[in-house]
Protein backbone atom coordinates (compact mmCIF):
# COMPACT_ATOMS: atom_id res chain seq x y z
CA UNK A 1 0.00 0.00 0.00
CA UNK A 2 1.12 3.57 -0.55
CA UNK A 3 1.85 6.07 1.78
CA UNK A 4 -0.72 8.76 2.27
CA UNK A 5 0.45 11.96 0.57
CA UNK A 6 0.57 15.19 3.20
CA UNK A 7 0.57 18.80 1.95
CA UNK A 8 2.57 20.76 4.45
CA UNK A 9 2.03 24.31 3.62
CA UNK A 10 4.30 26.75 4.82
CA UNK A 11 2.95 30.48 5.04
CA UNK A 12 6.05 32.98 5.13
CA UNK A 13 6.54 36.70 5.07
CA UNK A 14 10.11 38.44 5.63
CA UNK A 15 11.94 35.18 6.93
CA UNK A 16 14.67 34.48 4.71
CA UNK A 17 16.85 34.12 7.30
CA UNK A 18 14.89 31.20 9.50
CA UNK A 19 12.69 29.81 6.36
CA UNK A 20 15.21 26.65 5.35
CA UNK A 21 15.36 25.50 8.65
CA UNK A 22 11.39 25.15 8.71
CA UNK A 23 11.70 23.68 5.08
CA UNK A 24 14.33 20.93 6.01
CA UNK A 25 12.52 19.66 9.10
CA UNK A 26 9.94 19.05 6.81
CA UNK A 27 11.38 17.74 3.94
CA UNK A 28 13.59 15.56 6.32
CA UNK A 29 10.69 13.77 7.24
CA UNK A 30 11.04 9.91 7.56
CA UNK A 31 7.45 9.97 6.09
CA UNK A 32 8.65 10.77 2.59
CA UNK A 33 5.59 11.16 0.71
CA UNK A 34 5.25 14.88 1.33
CA UNK A 35 4.29 18.19 -0.76
CA UNK A 36 5.60 21.20 0.71
CA UNK A 37 4.03 24.09 -0.25
CA UNK A 38 5.26 27.51 0.44
CA UNK A 39 3.26 30.52 0.54
CA UNK A 40 5.56 34.02 -0.17
CA UNK A 41 2.88 36.74 2.00
CA UNK A 42 4.75 39.33 -0.47
CA UNK A 43 7.85 39.30 1.29
CA UNK A 44 10.46 42.22 0.85
CA UNK A 45 13.57 40.28 1.96
CA UNK A 46 15.52 37.33 -0.36
CA UNK A 47 12.62 35.07 0.52
CA UNK A 48 12.02 34.14 -3.23
CA UNK A 49 16.07 33.90 -4.03
CA UNK A 50 15.98 31.21 -0.72
CA UNK A 51 13.38 29.54 -2.02
CA UNK A 52 14.20 28.93 -5.86
CA UNK A 53 16.98 27.53 -4.34
CA UNK A 54 15.40 24.84 -2.03
CA UNK A 55 13.30 24.66 -5.39
CA UNK A 56 16.65 23.37 -7.11
CA UNK A 57 17.60 21.22 -4.08
CA UNK A 58 13.98 19.07 -3.83
CA UNK A 59 10.96 18.59 -6.54
CA UNK A 60 8.61 18.08 -3.38
CA UNK A 61 8.84 22.13 -2.74
CA UNK A 62 6.43 24.51 -4.46
CA UNK A 63 6.01 28.26 -4.23
CA UNK A 64 3.75 30.37 -4.63
CA UNK A 65 3.91 34.12 -4.20
CA UNK A 66 1.06 37.04 -2.98
CA UNK A 67 1.45 40.05 -4.76
CA UNK A 68 -0.53 41.76 -1.81
CA UNK A 69 0.35 41.27 2.25
CA UNK A 70 -2.86 38.97 3.40
CA UNK A 71 -1.34 37.56 6.62
CA UNK A 72 -0.84 34.50 7.78
CA UNK A 73 -5.16 33.40 7.44
CA UNK A 74 -4.65 34.33 4.03
CA UNK A 75 -1.26 32.57 3.18
CA UNK A 76 -2.96 29.86 4.63
CA UNK A 77 -5.71 29.62 2.47
CA UNK A 78 -4.09 29.86 -0.19
CA UNK A 79 -1.58 26.77 0.76
CA UNK A 80 -4.99 25.10 1.39
CA UNK A 81 -6.28 25.83 -2.28
CA UNK A 82 -3.06 24.26 -3.80
CA UNK A 83 -3.23 20.74 -1.30
CA UNK A 84 -3.35 17.79 -3.45
CA UNK A 85 -2.60 15.54 -0.24
CA UNK A 86 -5.10 12.83 1.93
CA UNK A 87 -3.97 14.88 4.88
CA UNK A 88 -3.15 18.45 5.40
CA UNK A 89 -0.26 19.80 8.28
CA UNK A 90 0.91 23.36 8.95
CA UNK A 91 4.39 24.76 9.46
CA UNK A 92 5.45 27.68 10.81
CA UNK A 93 8.69 29.73 8.99
CA UNK A 94 10.32 30.12 12.23
CA UNK A 95 9.86 26.60 13.58
CA UNK A 96 10.72 23.01 13.50
CA UNK A 97 10.08 19.58 13.44
CA UNK A 98 11.90 16.68 14.37
CA UNK A 99 12.26 14.28 12.23
CA UNK A 100 9.50 11.27 13.10
CA UNK A 101 6.32 13.97 13.54
CA UNK A 102 4.32 12.72 9.94
CA UNK A 103 5.02 9.05 10.42
CA UNK A 104 3.84 8.82 14.32
CA UNK A 105 1.24 11.05 13.77
CA UNK A 106 -0.07 8.90 10.76
CA UNK A 107 0.53 5.95 12.73
CA UNK A 108 -1.37 6.87 14.97
CA UNK A 109 -4.28 8.79 12.58
CA UNK A 110 -4.54 5.04 10.80
CA UNK A 111 -5.65 3.43 13.60
CA UNK A 112 -8.47 5.72 15.17
CA UNK A 113 -12.05 5.66 13.83
CA UNK A 114 -12.94 8.33 11.07
CA UNK A 115 -14.93 10.67 13.74
CA UNK A 116 -11.02 11.51 14.63
CA UNK A 117 -10.08 13.90 12.05
CA UNK A 118 -6.85 15.64 13.44
CA UNK A 119 -3.59 14.00 15.45
CA UNK A 120 -1.64 17.05 17.44
CA UNK A 121 1.59 16.23 19.39
CA UNK A 122 3.51 17.91 22.10
CA UNK A 123 5.64 21.06 21.32
CA UNK A 124 8.58 22.85 23.45
CA UNK A 125 9.24 26.46 23.46
CA UNK A 126 12.55 27.76 23.26
CA UNK A 127 14.12 31.46 23.03
CA UNK A 128 17.56 32.51 22.01
CA UNK A 129 19.01 31.98 25.65
CA UNK A 130 17.87 28.50 25.50
CA UNK A 131 15.32 28.79 27.98
CA UNK A 132 12.31 26.53 27.47
CA UNK A 133 8.63 25.85 28.26
CA UNK A 134 6.81 22.22 27.47
CA UNK A 135 3.09 22.23 25.70
CA UNK A 136 1.94 19.26 26.94
CA UNK A 137 -2.01 19.17 26.33
CA UNK A 138 -3.89 15.36 26.66
CA UNK A 139 -7.08 15.72 25.42
CA UNK A 140 -8.74 12.65 23.79
CA UNK A 141 -11.87 13.02 21.50
CA UNK A 142 -14.11 15.89 22.21
CA UNK A 143 -12.05 19.01 22.82
CA UNK A 144 -14.77 21.45 21.82
CA UNK A 145 -15.48 22.90 24.72
CA UNK A 146 -12.05 23.12 26.11
CA UNK A 147 -11.17 25.08 22.85
CA UNK A 148 -13.51 27.71 24.07
CA UNK A 149 -11.87 28.45 26.54
CA UNK A 150 -8.42 27.76 26.29
CA UNK A 151 -5.61 26.77 24.08
CA UNK A 152 -6.81 23.05 24.43
CA UNK A 153 -4.74 21.26 22.19
CA UNK A 154 -2.25 21.33 20.13
CA UNK A 155 -0.24 24.71 18.78
CA UNK A 156 -1.12 24.96 14.60
CA UNK A 157 2.64 23.37 13.32
CA UNK A 158 1.52 20.12 15.68
CA UNK A 159 -1.24 19.69 13.66
CA UNK A 160 -2.12 16.93 11.01
CA UNK A 161 -5.61 16.88 9.92
CA UNK A 162 -7.37 15.01 7.14
CA UNK A 163 -8.49 15.84 3.98
CA UNK A 164 -11.75 15.59 4.88
CA UNK A 165 -11.88 17.42 8.11
CA UNK A 166 -10.45 20.17 6.29
CA UNK A 167 -12.80 20.15 4.26
CA UNK A 168 -16.04 20.75 6.72
CA UNK A 169 -13.78 23.27 8.84
CA UNK A 170 -13.54 25.09 5.57
CA UNK A 171 -11.01 28.25 5.31
CA UNK A 172 -8.92 30.20 7.79
CA UNK A 173 -10.73 33.27 8.89
CA UNK A 174 -8.96 36.35 6.61
CA UNK A 175 -10.77 38.75 8.79
CA UNK A 176 -8.61 37.90 11.76
CA UNK A 177 -4.96 38.86 12.24
CA UNK A 178 -4.48 37.94 15.55
CA UNK A 179 -5.74 35.01 17.30
CA UNK A 180 -6.63 33.42 13.87
CA UNK A 181 -5.36 30.26 14.73
CA UNK A 182 -7.14 29.82 17.83
CA UNK A 183 -10.90 30.54 16.07
CA UNK A 184 -9.56 27.49 13.27
CA UNK A 185 -8.93 25.24 16.35
CA UNK A 186 -12.42 26.04 17.74
CA UNK A 187 -14.11 24.96 14.23
CA UNK A 188 -11.53 22.00 13.97
CA UNK A 189 -13.09 20.30 17.42
CA UNK A 190 -16.12 21.41 16.10
CA UNK A 191 -16.23 19.10 13.82
CA UNK A 192 -13.95 16.38 15.16
CA UNK A 193 -12.50 14.65 17.46
CA UNK A 194 -8.80 14.61 18.14
CA UNK A 195 -6.22 12.44 18.70
CA UNK A 196 -2.82 13.03 20.16
CA UNK A 197 0.82 11.12 20.18
CA UNK A 198 2.38 12.25 23.64
CA UNK A 199 6.11 13.47 22.50
CA UNK A 200 7.45 16.27 21.89
CA UNK A 201 7.68 16.60 18.10
CA UNK A 202 7.55 20.15 17.68
CA UNK A 203 9.80 22.98 18.14
CA UNK A 204 8.61 26.18 18.28
CA UNK A 205 11.48 29.27 18.67
CA UNK A 206 10.18 32.94 20.28
CA UNK A 207 11.50 36.08 20.90
CA UNK A 208 14.16 35.97 18.27
CA UNK A 209 13.06 39.66 16.96
CA UNK A 210 11.87 39.03 13.12
CA UNK A 211 8.46 39.88 12.89
CA UNK A 212 5.43 36.95 12.51
CA UNK A 213 4.22 36.11 9.10
CA UNK A 214 0.88 37.50 10.30
CA UNK A 215 2.30 40.92 11.29
CA UNK A 216 1.48 43.92 8.91
CA UNK A 217 4.71 45.40 7.76
CA UNK A 218 6.48 47.71 10.93
CA UNK A 219 4.23 46.11 13.22
CA UNK A 220 5.26 43.75 15.73
CA UNK A 221 3.96 40.29 15.19
CA UNK A 222 1.10 39.52 17.94
CA UNK A 223 0.36 35.84 17.24
CA UNK A 224 1.42 33.07 18.79
CA UNK A 225 4.45 31.53 16.82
Amino acid sequence: MRAPLVSVVIPTYNRADQLPRAVKSVLDQTHRELECIIVDDASGDATRDVVENLLREDNRVRYFRHEHNRFSAGARNTGMTLAQGEFLAFQDDDDEWLPNKLEKQISLMQQLPKSYGCVYCWAIYVDPAGNSTLHKPSIRGNAYAETLTKNAIGCTPSLLIRRETASKVGFWNEDLQTEEDDEYIIRLCRQCEVGFVPEVLVRVHTNHGGAHVSSQPGREGLLRS
